[in-house]
């Protein structure tokens, strides 16, 4: 049988894509685009948002159900809101395929 490819206890990991969204709801990162709709395109002010409650995350390419899971759990534990999105839902197997073609297209 396999073994999980995430140890530990489920609600203590989190994914890399959830530390980065993490991180950017917090604010702990300081080199982040922010782009604010409302204002002007001449305004240069710094942003003093404390950090954001919603999120939408769309990932380009291959995305999978354990990121839309760990992203929901995140949000549940923390009282954020997260939309996940990809433009593709790739399955284990569907990703051990695309792997075997990348493989023998290199030899």
């Amino acid at each position: 049988m396999g073994q999980n490819i995430v140890k530990g206890n489920e609600d203590e990991v989190d994914l890399p894509i959830t530390k980065y969204v993490s991180e950017i709801m917090e604010k702990k990162l300081d080199r982040i685009l922010y782009l604010d709709p409302k204002s002007s395109k001449n305004s240069t002010s710094s942003i003093s948002i404390d950090g954001f409650n919603e999120a939408i995350v769309f990932v380009i390419g291959g995305g999978n159900y354990l990121e839309h899971d760990n992203l929901t759990k995140y949000g549940k534990k923390n009282s954020k809101s997260i939309i996940y999105g990809c433009s593709n839902i790739v399955t284990g197997s569907e990703f051990l395929g695309e792997l075997s073609e990348l493989f023998m297209n290199k030899k």
